[in-house]
């Protein structure tokens, strides 16, 4: 099983909250910011996540062709040290 399938699999309680889309079709782009929650089974720490993806189509707008993703680092410097523990206990 890969990375984000285990990751996946350890949040419970995962929401995604959508604040900003938008989307321009003369330029077949759009962009999205977002925020993610859930339980993690690490004591009292949450996972809280930023986003901002980049999305590029198809001139017929009907596949995407191009994605790029940003996180929030920060956020992930303090989940995969744990995380990492976790994969080895298990």
């Amino acid at each position: 099983m890969g990375f984000l399938p285990k990751m996946m699999e350890i949040l419970t309680n995962y929401e995604v909250d959508f604040y900003h889309i938008v989307h321009d079709a003369d330029r077949s782009k759009a962009a999205i910011y977002a925020t993610s929650k859930a339980d993690t089974p690490f004591e009292d720490f949450k996972w809280t996540n930023e986003y901002a993806v980049f999305l590029t189509f198809s001139s017929d707008g009907t596949e995407i062709t191009r994605m790029e993703e940003m996180v929030d680092t920060a956020f992930f410097q303090q989940f995969f040290p744990r995380f990492q523990k976790y994969l080895a206990r298990s």
